[in-house]
């Protein structure tokens, strides 16, 4: 394959780590420490082609508005909670709950095929959902409760 990986964890990978090899070991970047700053993960998220969420069931994250911010597309599965944000062939690419490696690889090869137009997207969907010139829209009422 001709892709780098990057992973950026907190938590302890130390078990997983092991079980790469030379070759892999030098297609993967890994930054594996307790703190790990914002600007960090914003660039790492800005040089990568897509951001992977792997998830089976949806979890609380903020990775799917962080890689739209940064204009990188978002790799996942096509589960409820990630498809609600991440459009097929717009801003990312979905690929089955229970897939094969060969159509993820598809999916990559989609995201990098196309990066132009999934990174404008991304950002599109940025600016139209997260972006703070929609705070009044979502928490206006409650500025106004409490006024």
């Amino acid at each position: 394959m001709d892709y780098e990986f990057a992973i950026i964890s907190a938590s302890n990978l130390n078990k997983y780590l092991k079980r790469l090899n030379d070759n892999a070991r030098s297609i993967v970047r890994i930054i594996n420490k307790n703190n790990i700053t914002d600007s960090e993960i914003n660039q790492l998220i800005r040089e990568s082609w897509g951001v992977f969420r792997m998830d089976h069931e949806v979890t609380q994250s903020g990775v799917i508005p962080v890689s739209f911010m940064n204009e990188t597309p978002v790799i996942a599965r096509d589960i409820k909670g990630l498809n609600q944000h991440i459009i097929h062939r717009y801003n990312g690419y979905l690929f089955p709950r229970i897939s094969t490696s060969n159509e993820i690889i598809s999916g990559m090869d989609y995201v990098k095929g196309d990066f132009f137009r999934l990174s404008q997207n991304s950002r599109k969907s940025y600016e139209d959902i997260w972006a703070e010139k929609n705070f009044d829209r979502y928490y206006g009422w409650l500025i106004n409760l409490l006024e």
